[in-house]
């Protein structure tokens, strides 16, 4: 098994946020995505279009979720820190015990708690 993609669905103007900020911050592209009765993005990293963005403007923000968040793995962690900084993007870091791993937490504009994590 592996990691296909997430989807979130929201009024086009939350959509279009959370389109520019995953194509800023996780350096994503925005590709090609079948004509569904939906308008929407789908947005890659090289081959894979790991982030679904579907436009619903019946979709209520809630919270009735059991989802904590999602990780991504970065390569260099000073420039991903600079990058959140330069976009106003707030963020906590942590670094577990007993390892070498560094976790950056934060918000995408839809809500959705992210992480991105280094492995240094």
């Amino acid at each position: 098994m592996k990691f296909d993609h997430f989807n979130i669905t929201a009024p086009n103007n939350v959509l279009e946020l959370c389109r520019d900020f995953y194509l800023k911050i996780f350096d994503l592209e925005v590709g090609k995505r079948p004509s569904f009765h939906k308008k929407g993005y789908w947005l890659y990293s090289g081959e894979q279009a790991v982030v679904h963005l579907t436009e619903d403007d019946n979709t209520q923000s809630h919270n009735a979720s059991y989802l904590d968040h999602i990780a991504f793995v970065i390569e260099d962690l000073a420039s991903f820190k600079q990058r959140l900084n330069s976009f106003e993007v707030k963020f906590v870091t942590m670094n577990p015990p007993n390892t070498a791993i560094t976790q950056l937490f934060f918000h995408d504009p839809a809500g959705v708690q992210l992480e991105a994590i280094y492995y240094g």
